[in-house]
């Protein structure tokens, strides 16, 4: 059994290691960005990464607390779900209601690695090729789609 501080350690050294790994790459619109804290630019639209022991989860989350935003920010995001797919290279998990366990209402796309593990040094490169890969893909999805959902942010 690890202790906080060891979990705490390896959780740090995972994301630094992806940040390493994607450093190289610019965003779709041509600007330097911190990877491993994506931010959309949009209001209440957040990219989430979280690993565990039991994989990998690259989740797109809509956080609006006004539902009838969030329904129109979904619907929106359904209108890209052919490119979001392909940009991703998987099919991803849709779920316009989902409640975090701090009982938020929230909307989320999301794509999981059943695979790897946080705590198995060995599996962090295909987490982070599963990370690098998702996090590309969204990015050039959003760089085409991003002035629609700014003008829904308000």
């Amino acid at each position: 059994m690890l202790t906080k501080e060891e979990r705490k350690k390896l959780n740090t050294d995972f994301y630094t290691a992806l940040g390493v790994m994607m450093k190289h790459y610019p965003s779709e619109t041509g600007r330097k960005i911190k990877w491993t804290n994506y931010k959309t630019g949009v209001k209440d639209i957040f990219v989430r990464m979280y690993t565990d022991h039991n994989g990998a989860t690259f989740s797109i989350d809509l956080q609006h607390r006004d539902k009838g935003v969030r329904e129109l920010m979904w619907e929106q995001l359904e209108e890209f779900k052919m490119l979001l797919e392909s940009e991703l290279g998987e099919e991803l998990i849709w779920h316009e209601n989902y409640m975090l366990p701090n009982g938020m209402e929230i909307s989320r796309v999301e794509v999981k690695l059943q695979q790897g593990s946080l705590f198995d040094k060995s599996t962090w490169l295909e987490i982070l090729s599963f990370y690098k890969r998702n996090l590309l893909g969204f990015d050039t999805v959003w760089a085409n789609c991003f002035d629609i959902f700014k003008a829904l942010e308000n």
